[in-house]
Protein backbone atom coordinates (compact mmCIF):
# COMPACT_ATOMS: atom_id res chain seq x y z
CA UNK A 1 0.00 0.00 0.00
CA UNK A 2 1.67 3.37 -1.06
CA UNK A 3 1.29 6.60 0.49
CA UNK A 4 -1.64 7.87 -1.49
CA UNK A 5 -3.20 4.63 -0.77
CA UNK A 6 -2.60 4.76 3.33
CA UNK A 7 -4.26 8.58 3.00
CA UNK A 8 -6.78 7.59 1.41
CA UNK A 9 -7.68 4.94 3.83
CA UNK A 10 -7.89 7.21 6.54
CA UNK A 11 -9.48 10.04 4.73
CA UNK A 12 -12.41 7.83 4.62
CA UNK A 13 -12.56 7.12 8.36
CA UNK A 14 -13.32 10.79 8.23
CA UNK A 15 -15.37 11.26 4.71
CA UNK A 16 -18.78 9.48 4.61
CA UNK A 17 -18.70 10.38 0.75
CA UNK A 18 -15.33 8.50 0.26
CA UNK A 19 -16.03 5.61 2.40
CA UNK A 20 -19.46 5.15 0.30
CA UNK A 21 -17.23 5.37 -2.95
CA UNK A 22 -14.40 3.30 -1.72
CA UNK A 23 -17.53 0.60 -0.93
CA UNK A 24 -18.98 0.63 -4.35
CA UNK A 25 -21.59 3.66 -3.32
CA UNK A 26 -24.15 4.53 -6.27
CA UNK A 27 -25.25 8.53 -7.21
CA UNK A 28 -28.32 7.73 -5.48
CA UNK A 29 -26.80 6.46 -2.34
CA UNK A 30 -24.25 10.13 -2.54
CA UNK A 31 -27.08 12.08 -3.47
CA UNK A 32 -28.95 10.78 -0.11
CA UNK A 33 -25.98 11.08 1.64
CA UNK A 34 -25.87 14.98 0.37
CA UNK A 35 -29.44 15.97 1.36
CA UNK A 36 -29.09 14.68 5.36
CA UNK A 37 -26.46 17.16 5.57
CA UNK A 38 -26.69 20.02 2.79
CA UNK A 39 -23.75 21.88 3.85
CA UNK A 40 -21.49 19.14 3.62
CA UNK A 41 -19.90 20.45 0.94
CA UNK A 42 -18.85 23.97 3.03
CA UNK A 43 -16.79 22.51 5.45
CA UNK A 44 -13.36 23.39 3.79
CA UNK A 45 -11.56 20.04 4.72
CA UNK A 46 -13.51 17.76 2.69
CA UNK A 47 -12.37 19.61 -0.49
CA UNK A 48 -14.45 16.21 -2.31
CA UNK A 49 -13.50 16.43 -5.74
CA UNK A 50 -9.53 16.41 -5.37
CA UNK A 51 -10.20 13.17 -2.66
CA UNK A 52 -12.89 11.38 -4.88
CA UNK A 53 -10.98 11.15 -7.90
CA UNK A 54 -7.71 10.20 -5.96
CA UNK A 55 -10.16 7.12 -5.42
CA UNK A 56 -11.54 6.72 -8.62
CA UNK A 57 -7.61 6.97 -10.08
CA UNK A 58 -6.62 4.40 -7.70
CA UNK A 59 -8.74 2.14 -7.83
CA UNK A 60 -10.56 1.62 -11.01
CA UNK A 61 -8.79 1.09 -14.18
CA UNK A 62 -11.48 2.01 -16.47
CA UNK A 63 -14.08 4.94 -15.44
CA UNK A 64 -17.48 3.36 -15.19
CA UNK A 65 -20.62 4.53 -15.65
CA UNK A 66 -21.59 5.18 -11.71
CA UNK A 67 -18.43 7.04 -11.72
CA UNK A 68 -18.60 8.73 -14.44
CA UNK A 69 -22.35 9.75 -13.22
CA UNK A 70 -21.08 10.55 -9.73
CA UNK A 71 -17.89 12.96 -10.82
CA UNK A 72 -20.44 15.31 -13.34
CA UNK A 73 -22.55 15.29 -9.69
CA UNK A 74 -19.93 16.64 -7.87
CA UNK A 75 -18.12 18.72 -10.97
CA UNK A 76 -21.52 20.86 -11.84
CA UNK A 77 -22.40 21.45 -8.11
CA UNK A 78 -22.31 25.47 -7.61
CA UNK A 79 -21.22 24.43 -3.89
CA UNK A 80 -17.82 22.23 -4.93
CA UNK A 81 -14.51 24.47 -6.70
CA UNK A 82 -13.82 21.70 -9.01
CA UNK A 83 -9.91 23.23 -9.29
CA UNK A 84 -9.37 23.82 -5.39
CA UNK A 85 -6.11 21.76 -4.59
CA UNK A 86 -5.88 18.33 -1.80
CA UNK A 87 -4.48 19.77 1.56
CA UNK A 88 -0.90 18.69 -0.36
CA UNK A 89 -1.63 21.71 -3.05
CA UNK A 90 -2.85 18.86 -5.86
CA UNK A 91 -5.92 19.80 -8.17
CA UNK A 92 -8.06 16.86 -9.37
CA UNK A 93 -7.20 17.35 -13.11
CA UNK A 94 -3.35 16.62 -11.61
CA UNK A 95 -3.82 14.38 -9.60
CA UNK A 96 -5.90 12.15 -12.46
CA UNK A 97 -2.54 12.68 -14.66
CA UNK A 98 -0.23 11.07 -12.32
CA UNK A 99 -2.71 8.24 -11.59
CA UNK A 100 -2.68 7.47 -15.63
CA UNK A 101 -6.47 7.75 -15.79
CA UNK A 102 -7.44 8.62 -18.95
CA UNK A 103 -11.16 8.05 -18.79
CA UNK A 104 -11.07 10.48 -15.68
CA UNK A 105 -8.92 12.92 -17.29
CA UNK A 106 -11.25 13.13 -20.04
CA UNK A 107 -14.14 13.61 -18.56
CA UNK A 108 -12.68 16.41 -16.56
CA UNK A 109 -10.61 18.55 -19.49
CA UNK A 110 -14.09 18.33 -21.23
CA UNK A 111 -16.07 20.19 -18.25
CA UNK A 112 -16.32 23.78 -18.25
CA UNK A 113 -16.20 24.79 -14.91
CA UNK A 114 -12.61 22.53 -14.85
CA UNK A 115 -9.73 24.91 -15.51
CA UNK A 116 -6.73 22.94 -17.08
CA UNK A 117 -4.39 25.57 -16.45
CA UNK A 118 -5.22 25.77 -12.77
CA UNK A 119 -1.66 25.26 -11.43
CA UNK A 120 -0.34 22.50 -8.58
CA UNK A 121 2.04 23.63 -5.06
CA UNK A 122 4.55 23.70 -7.58
CA UNK A 123 3.31 26.08 -10.14
CA UNK A 124 2.95 23.50 -12.41
CA UNK A 125 0.08 23.25 -15.02
CA UNK A 126 -1.88 19.61 -15.49
CA UNK A 127 0.13 20.09 -19.28
CA UNK A 128 3.95 20.37 -17.66
CA UNK A 129 2.65 17.16 -15.31
CA UNK A 130 2.00 15.04 -18.18
CA UNK A 131 5.11 16.34 -20.38
CA UNK A 132 6.61 14.92 -17.29
CA UNK A 133 5.80 11.45 -18.50
CA UNK A 134 6.81 10.60 -21.98
CA UNK A 135 5.81 7.02 -21.57
CA UNK A 136 2.09 8.29 -21.97
CA UNK A 137 2.23 11.47 -23.79
CA UNK A 138 -0.03 10.06 -26.94
CA UNK A 139 -2.73 10.36 -24.51
CA UNK A 140 -2.40 13.01 -21.77
CA UNK A 141 -0.11 15.77 -23.60
CA UNK A 142 -1.90 15.14 -26.47
CA UNK A 143 -5.27 15.87 -24.91
CA UNK A 144 -4.36 18.70 -23.44
CA UNK A 145 -2.14 20.27 -26.12
CA UNK A 146 -5.06 19.39 -28.86
CA UNK A 147 -7.21 21.86 -26.36
CA UNK A 148 -7.89 25.49 -27.56
CA UNK A 149 -7.52 27.61 -24.16
CA UNK A 150 -4.14 25.24 -22.89
CA UNK A 151 -2.00 27.73 -21.69
CA UNK A 152 1.61 27.24 -23.15
CA UNK A 153 3.53 30.03 -21.96
CA UNK A 154 2.93 29.50 -18.19
CA UNK A 155 5.91 29.27 -16.13
CA UNK A 156 6.65 27.33 -13.07
CA UNK A 157 8.80 28.48 -10.01
CA UNK A 158 11.60 27.36 -11.96
CA UNK A 159 10.90 29.50 -14.64
CA UNK A 160 10.05 26.52 -17.32
CA UNK A 161 7.90 26.61 -19.79
CA UNK A 162 6.33 23.90 -21.43
CA UNK A 163 8.64 23.25 -23.99
CA UNK A 164 11.46 23.52 -21.32
CA UNK A 165 9.60 20.30 -18.97
CA UNK A 166 9.46 18.40 -22.91
CA UNK A 167 12.66 19.20 -24.12
CA UNK A 168 13.77 17.91 -20.80
CA UNK A 169 11.38 14.94 -20.14
CA UNK A 170 11.59 13.82 -24.10
CA UNK A 171 12.93 10.13 -24.62
CA UNK A 172 13.55 8.55 -28.07
CA UNK A 173 12.03 5.01 -26.62
CA UNK A 174 8.57 6.26 -26.74
CA UNK A 175 5.96 7.62 -29.06
CA UNK A 176 6.22 9.59 -32.06
CA UNK A 177 7.54 12.02 -29.93
CA UNK A 178 7.96 14.75 -32.40
CA UNK A 179 4.08 15.08 -32.83
CA UNK A 180 3.69 16.09 -29.37
CA UNK A 181 6.56 19.04 -30.21
CA UNK A 182 4.84 19.82 -33.53
CA UNK A 183 1.26 20.56 -31.40
CA UNK A 184 3.98 23.04 -29.30
CA UNK A 185 5.29 25.04 -32.00
CA UNK A 186 1.69 25.38 -33.56
CA UNK A 187 1.02 27.51 -31.12
CA UNK A 188 1.30 31.33 -32.00
CA UNK A 189 2.33 32.32 -28.26
CA UNK A 190 5.21 29.89 -27.92
CA UNK A 191 8.54 31.58 -27.45
CA UNK A 192 10.62 28.63 -28.51
CA UNK A 193 13.85 30.51 -27.03
CA UNK A 194 12.65 31.31 -23.85
CA UNK A 195 14.81 31.45 -21.10
CA UNK A 196 14.12 30.07 -17.52
CA UNK A 197 15.64 31.09 -14.33
CA UNK A 198 18.94 29.38 -15.08
CA UNK A 199 19.29 31.31 -18.26
CA UNK A 200 18.76 27.87 -20.12
CA UNK A 201 16.35 27.63 -23.13
CA UNK A 202 14.76 24.56 -24.39
CA UNK A 203 17.97 24.05 -26.55
CA UNK A 204 20.26 23.93 -23.90
CA UNK A 205 18.23 21.16 -21.32
CA UNK A 206 18.06 19.28 -25.22
CA UNK A 207 21.93 19.17 -25.20
CA UNK A 208 22.24 19.01 -21.01
CA UNK A 209 20.61 15.28 -21.75
CA UNK A 210 22.52 14.38 -24.92
CA UNK A 211 19.27 14.41 -27.14
CA UNK A 212 21.01 13.70 -30.15
CA UNK A 213 17.20 13.67 -32.40
CA UNK A 214 16.25 16.74 -30.46
CA UNK A 215 18.95 19.11 -31.23
CA UNK A 216 18.57 17.89 -34.49
CA UNK A 217 14.71 18.76 -34.36
CA UNK A 218 15.83 21.83 -32.87
CA UNK A 219 18.20 22.94 -35.08
CA UNK A 220 15.12 22.42 -38.22
CA UNK A 221 12.76 24.36 -36.50
CA UNK A 222 15.00 27.15 -36.47
CA UNK A 223 16.03 27.55 -32.71
CA UNK A 224 18.57 29.39 -31.71
CA UNK A 225 21.82 27.50 -30.52
CA UNK A 226 23.97 30.52 -30.13
CA UNK A 227 21.90 31.91 -26.73
CA UNK A 228 23.87 32.27 -23.43
CA UNK A 229 22.60 30.51 -19.67
CA UNK A 230 24.07 32.43 -16.59
CA UNK A 231 26.96 30.13 -16.97
CA UNK A 232 28.09 32.16 -19.89
CA UNK A 233 27.08 29.12 -21.97
CA UNK A 234 25.90 28.38 -25.65
CA UNK A 235 24.42 24.82 -25.88
CA UNK A 236 27.63 24.05 -28.21
CA UNK A 237 29.92 25.51 -25.28
CA UNK A 238 27.74 23.07 -22.90
CA UNK A 239 28.11 20.22 -25.21
CA UNK A 240 31.85 20.89 -25.16
CA UNK A 241 32.20 20.99 -21.52
CA UNK A 242 30.03 17.95 -20.66
CA UNK A 243 32.24 15.92 -23.91
CA UNK A 244 28.81 15.20 -26.00
CA UNK A 245 31.26 14.98 -29.20
CA UNK A 246 28.33 14.08 -31.76
CA UNK A 247 25.94 17.31 -30.85
CA UNK A 248 29.38 19.18 -30.91
CA UNK A 249 29.76 17.90 -34.73
CA UNK A 250 26.21 18.58 -35.35
CA UNK A 251 26.57 21.67 -34.54
CA UNK A 252 29.43 22.36 -35.89
CA UNK A 253 28.36 21.27 -39.80
CA UNK A 254 25.24 22.90 -39.90
CA UNK A 255 26.45 26.07 -38.97
CA UNK A 256 30.15 27.18 -39.41
CA UNK A 257 29.80 29.99 -40.48
CA UNK A 258 28.32 31.21 -36.81
CA UNK A 259 30.63 28.88 -35.11
CA UNK A 260 33.66 30.81 -37.30
CA UNK A 261 32.39 34.22 -36.38
CA UNK A 262 31.48 33.50 -32.49
CA UNK A 263 33.25 30.06 -31.81
CA UNK A 264 36.60 29.78 -33.53
CA UNK A 265 38.38 27.89 -31.06
CA UNK A 266 35.74 24.84 -30.57
CA UNK A 267 35.31 25.44 -34.36
CA UNK A 268 38.75 24.20 -34.82
CA UNK A 269 38.20 21.75 -32.26
CA UNK A 270 35.03 19.63 -33.46
CA UNK A 271 36.48 19.61 -37.15
CA UNK A 272 40.30 19.29 -36.59
CA UNK A 273 40.60 17.15 -33.41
Amino acid sequence: MDYLDVTLSHLSMKNPIIRSLENGASLHEIESLVSKNPTFFEKSDYRPVPRIVAVVCTQLVSLSEEYRKILLYLLNRPDIDPNEPSKFGTPALHNAIQNRNIPVLTLMTSHPRVNINVTNQKGETALKVALRDPKYWQYHAHLLLTRPEINVTQVDFQGNSALHVAARSQSDRWYPWQEIFELLFQRADLNVNQPNKKGETAFHLAVKKNGIQLVKYFLHQGLHFNLKNLRGETPLMQAQRLGLTQISNELAQIYPSILLRDHPLILASVLFG
